[in-house]
């Protein structure tokens, strides 16, 4: 960088480049508040970043200081005006000349304007030229220019994206005094331009054609955005070219007097809500149509869910009965062997009162004569009570009724048992799940089964300690006599039924066993299928596995079958134990172990 005066020898010389007017000449008068005053002058001089330039007119010479280079990163001197041109942009060259020469003419007080100018080091430097005429010949033309430049690349840079991003917004924008008065105007919607934006800037919108209640309206929101120093937002109609418009005005304060208002077309968007309500509305009433639909079928499905309920009821009952009366003849003989000896018991009895009322009668007149002191009539029906009891074998008759009526009594808790097995069995559901011991269960239907089984196996029990479960009794007894009865069928000869049950955990777990001919596996693949049956045609309705298999399912519990032929079958049930019972065993029923042949 060569080497430059100070600023002060400089920029205080004349248009002949004489320095007698400048601080030199002011420090050697005799006026101190002049030559003070030059020296305040040129210490503000060299305190502003501004780069300095003085231009004689005439000439063309031309004097900058280091500030002016620096900006352009330049070293070597510009000393003429051509220099100085040569370092324009092209494009804001013509409009700088323009400018230069309205200022010599006197057209404007002086020269103001942003151009470009080139960096040695290749980009363009954004530069503030601000200058005036400072010396003026006898005809009052300018001689000398002296002025500054400033750096504004970093400013126009911000400017620029600030208009990039105000061009992309598709909103009007405003920047309006509080007495409606427009001070600036960008419109990037070609369709929005109604009016063109730079013959709307000076003028009032109370003088627009638009209605006077419109522009009112719009004053007194700029008036209370700039009043209260707020976002004002306020939304309305105004009828265009394009037909009648929707608008959201959005105004906020941008100074003591002014405001920026941006006003966005909000149409399109009205519309769509407009749509969207109707088609929310159209959506309600559909959705209340399918509610009604919905309900409709829920109710007919409810209708067709009782009705299967009640078909399935139907089902098990007439299975049910169909079970009872394929057991009817053994449950029949069970019956008839008690009830054949307690009326053999009752035929000797009678023999024995036909035996025995002659000496109650003649012990009757005994004790009768005894009262009446009739010695020789007592001796009398002695010997005549001494015969009858010789003769009708008294002895051996008081030895035999203990035994008689002891039959008797085991016979007819026999009967009742039996009874009261089938009438458990038979009962209609009440249709409410009750609490029940399966051990007991399980010895019920045994009894009312017994003439099926005693035959063609040996009973084996051995029943665990269980909790009570929450079941239908009766269907639950039709799941046993099912099984049970399938058990004594696969059995050819002689085998064994063992009854097992325990619990595990929350479920009672019931295991029947059998040592029948057992089932291949495709026939286990179609056991609980309805209507599937092995039996001969006659003698088998299908029905009783698939109905025990859908009463465990009720009862949320499961069925499991192990089988292999020749190897008999294992058909185990789990059902979970009541929530009010506890599973830890206490409180449960007792087991018991025992085999009945």
């Amino acid at each position: 960088m060569p080497s430059v005066p100070k600023i002060s020898d400089r920029f205080f010389r004349d248009s002949s480049g004489s320095t007698e007017g400048g601080p030199h000449a002011l420090r050697g008068s005799s006026s101190g508040v002049e030559a003070e005053d030059a020296e305040r002058l040129r210490l503000a001089l060299e305190s502003v970043a501004d780069g300095l330039w003085d231009l004689n007119v005439g000439t063309g010479a031309l004097f900058v200081d280091c500030r002016w280079l620096g900006m352009l990163g330049l070293e070597a001197p510009v000393s003429t005006r051509e220099d100085w041109q040569a370092l324009c942009h092209p494009e804001d060259l013509p409009e700088f000349e323009r400018r230069f020469h309205e200022h010599l003419v006197g057209r404007t007080p002086g020269l103001s304007l942003e151009y470009r100018m080139r960096h040695q080091g290749g980009p363009w430097v954004w530069v503030l030229c601000r200058g005036r005429a400072v010396a003026f010949d006898e005809q009052g033309r300018p001689l000398r220019m002296v002025g500054t430049h400033m750096d504004v690349s970093a400013s126009r840079r911000r400017e620029e994206r600030l208009n990039a991003l105000v061009q992309v917004i598709p909103d009007l924008i405003f920047r309006m005094r509080g007495d409606g008065t427009f001070l600036d105007v960008r419109i990037n919607d070609p369709e929005e331009r109604v009016l063109p934006p730079e013959s709307v800037i000076g003028v009032n919108v109370r003088d627009l054609p638009v209605p006077r209640s419109f522009s009112d309206r719009a004053v007194e929101h700029v008036q209370r955005a700039i009043r209260e120093k707020s976002l004002v937002v306020y939304e309305y109609e105004l009828e265009v070219m394009r037909g009648l418009q929707s608008y959201e005005s959005r105004i906020v304060r941008s100074g003591p007097d002014e405001a920026v208002c941006i006003i966005r077309n909000i149409t399109e968007r009205k519309e769509a809500d407009a749509l969207l309500r109707k088609q929310e509305e159209e959506l309600r009433r559909h959705r209340d149509q399918l509610e009604e639909l919905v309900q409709s079928r829920t109710e007919k499905l409810r209708q067709a869910t009782r009705e299967l309920e009640e078909q399935q009821m139907q089902l098990i009952h007439a299975e049910k009965m169909a079970s009872l009366g394929q057991m009817a003849a053994g449950v029949a003989h069970e019956i008839n062997n008690p009830v054949s000896y307690v009326t053999s018991n009752l035929g000797r009895l009678d023999e024995y009162v036909a035996s025995l009322t002659p000496l109650l009668q003649l012990l009757g007149e005994l004790l009768d004569a005894h009262e009446k002191e009739s010695p020789g009539r007592a001796e009398e029906l002695l010997a005549r009570l001494r015969a009858q009891w010789e003769q009708g074998d008294v002895e051996f008759i008081l030895e035999d009724l203990p035994e008689l009526i002891e039959e008797s009594q085991v016979g007819t808790r026999r009967i009742k048992e039996i009874a009261r097995s089938l009438r458990t069995f038979a009962r209609e559901d009440s249709g409410k799940p009750e609490l029940v011991d399966v051990n007991e269960e399980l010895e019920s239907t045994l009894r009312m089964v017994w003439n099926e089984l005693k035959y063609k196996c040996e009973v084996k029990r051995d029943f665990g300690t269980l909790p009570r479960v929450s079941c239908h009794p009766t269907q639950l007894t039709q799941v046993f006599a099912n099984l049970m009865v399938n058990a004594a069928h696969a059995i050819e000869t002689r085998g064994e039924l063992r009854l097992r049950t325990r619990q595990e955990g929350s479920e009672v777990v019931v295991e029947i066993e059998d040592t029948g001919k057992g089932m291949a596996p495709e026939t286990l693949k179609k056991l609980f299928t309805p209507f599937f049956t092995t039996k001969p045609r006659g003698q088998g309705t299908g029905l009783g596995l698939s109905i025990s298999y859908g009463i465990i399912a009720r009862h949320q519990g499961r069925i499991d079958v192990k089988s292999e032929p020749g190897q008999g079958s294992t058909f185990t049930i789990r059902l979970p134990v009541a929530k009010s019972e506890p599973t830890g065993g206490a409180e449960s029923s007792p087991g018991a172990s025992s085999s009945t042949g």
